[in-house]
């Protein structure tokens, strides 16, 4: 199922933090309220359930 706008999307997450290593986890977050981090929303639009996919995105 694509995540579309208003829908609740789960997404998990490995990321390279500078500096410190890597860190992984999970969020959950309702599309098209721009709740996370500025460009991965758009990102994750018209993605498929179960797609791995890199982004990179930079820590205001």
């Amino acid at each position: 199922m694509k995540g579309e706008q208003g829908e609740v999307v789960t997404i998990r997450y490995i990321r390279q933090v500078e500096g410190d290593g890597w860190d992984e986890g999970g969020v959950s977050y309702v599309g098209g309220h721009g709740n996370l981090i500025r460009g991965l929303e758009a990102e994750l639009e018209g993605r498929e359930e179960g797609e791995i996919f890199q982004a990179r995105g930079a820590a205001d």
